[in-house]
């Protein structure tokens, strides 16, 4: 990056290898940190995400299920079970 701040308040440049090695060992870790707290929270919230998100179209109450058979019922579309 060209006119990167750096610690003691100067400007730069350009980085060196090792500064942009720096920064990707930043930008991995913070990523990693993301993860792995959306997957504590995704574990923490299973019965919701299965229940509410993934498994909710397959019940006979959801939204979805309900105008497909209104639109199936309003071109004469025959039920299939």
């Amino acid at each position: 990056m060209v006119g990167r701040k750096i610690k003691n308040g100067e400007t730069e440049g350009e980085m060196t290898f090792l500064q942009h090695l720096e920064e990707l060992r930043w930008h991995i870790i913070r990523s990693v940190i993301a993860v792995v707290v959306g997957a504590i929270a995704a574990f923490m919230l299973k019965d919701f995400i299965f229940n509410q998100v993934i498994l909710a179209p397959k019940s006979p109450g959801f939204i979805t299920n309900r105008l497909l058979c209104q639109l199936a019922d309003a071109v004469n579309v025959p039920a299939v079970y």
